[in-house]
């Protein structure tokens, strides 16, 4: 039996294979270094990046406010100064009534005819709701036949102070 038998390798040999094993890892060793330089100088160029975009993220946010400011600012006026329909602000569902003008200060609701005092005093609860709630409510109105255009435009005049109206024409 010889000196291998024992150990396996001489020391030569296991000199042998620890340089080929250093000989192979070395460039991989340096490949590493330089990918790990490579990633800090990355990290770097990012943290530079994440900077200026903080920055313009912060410009343009201001920008938006000065310009939200701005447009605000010229548009006083453009909403309307109406008061809303209650069925318009889900307050209501559909017309309150109809009514036919029958003369001067004469409607009939329900086959009634009724003054315009009448009628605000039957619609007294829902007027004052609508009041309390900032809004008005639709009626349809129609014109009863043989009445004239001054009556007529009158009793309109007149009811449109506290209802919305919507002329549906004429009726017997």
């Amino acid at each position: 039996m010889g000196r291998i038998d024992i150990v396996g390798l001489t020391l030569a040999e296991i000199a042998l294979v620890l340089l080929f094993c250093l000989a192979t890892l070395i460039p991989g060793i340096r490949k590493t270094e330089s990918g790990l330089i490579d990633l800090g100088k990355q990290v770097q160029n990012l943290k530079k990046k994440a900077a200026q975009d903080a920055q313009t993220i912060a410009h343009l946010r201001d920008e938006n406010r000065e310009l939200e400011g701005k447009f605000g600012a010229s548009r006083p006026g453009l909403r309307s100064r109406a008061t809303p329909s209650c069925s318009e602000l889900g307050k209501a569902a559909g017309w309150l009534f109809a009514a036919v003008i029958r003369g001067r200060d004469s409607y009939e609701v329900n086959g009634d005819t009724m003054s315009l005092r009448d009628l605000l005093f039957a619609n007294s609860e829902a007027l004052k709701s609508a009041r309390e709630g900032g809004c008005h409510h639709s009626i349809q109105l129609y014109y009863g036949a043989g009445v004239s255009g001054i009556d007529y435009d009158y009793a309109l005049r007149r009811i449109e102070e506290y209802f919305y109206t919507k002329k549906m024409g004429p009726k017997q």
